[in-house]
């Protein structure tokens, strides 16, 4: 924080702390094995509808690592995932010295509500439970990440009809109450709810996706 001082008083100087944080070098791919006689017999872009479903995949692999990646011990090439960092109750033996001091989150960061709230009193216990994010040094908005089905809910909980007589809900792209993003990915168990600034999320990518096809021996290698 600045120094309030007199107009024409010495200007006061201010301290700055960095912390430093490995970051471990992984990829994540795949490859699809397809006979050439069936790329040039297929009647539409097989080696278009081949890449793009590649790419699918990456992302998808992707949207996984970070919510749920598992690096123990750096025995699983993937990056930590948000999930799997709240649910630590140690500080990891690998945890660098030089990073910013570990916190046990798994009991402030981690909250159920109770099956049986509806309407005002589920989004009022949503409310109260954003309070356990900390939006310091973020530049984006909260980002709340669900299932389809878990939306669908919340969804039929803020249905009311207008005037006349259209049903309009207040939860289709943005959280009542606490405001922010919803995402919808499915491989999220139902009535879960991932939650946070996700650009303080740190990834480092080194390159970018690359796609090639080849008949050379050992391409893959």
């Amino acid at each position: 924080e600045a120094i309030w001082t007199e107009c024409c008083a010495n200007i006061n100087e201010l301290s700055l702390g960095f912390n430093q944080v490995e970051v471990n070098c992984f990829k994540i791919a795949g490859f699809y094995q397809v006979c050439n006689a069936t790329l040039e017999d297929s009647d539409i872009d097989l080696s278009a509808t081949i890449l793009e479903a590649i790419g699918q995949s990456i992302g998808l692999g992707v949207d996984k690592a970070i919510l749920y990646g598992r690096n123990s011990n750096k025995t699983q090439k993937m990056p930590l995932g948000v999930v799997s960092r709240l649910v630590q109750t140690s500080e990891p033996a690998d945890y660098p010295a030089t990073a910013r001091p570990w916190q046990d989150l798994h009991v402030s960061n981690i909250i159920s509500l109770a099956a049986g709230l509806t309407g005002a009193g589920l989004f009022k216990e949503i409310v109260l439970a954003a309070g356990a994010m900390k939006s310091d040094y973020a530049r984006g908005p909260k980002v709340w990440i669900m299932n389809e089905k878990t939306h669908t809910k919340l969804i039929a909980e803020t249905l009311v009809t207008t005037a006349d007589g259209q049903f309009v809900s207040s939860a289709t792209d943005t959280m009542p109450g606490p405001g922010g993003r919803i995402e919808e990915l499915n491989f999220i168990p139902d009535n879960t709810i991932i939650a946070g600034y996700f650009d303080l999320y740190l990834l480092a990518e080194r390159a970018g996706k690359k796609f090639a096809q080849s008949e050379r021996v050992k391409f893959l290698e």
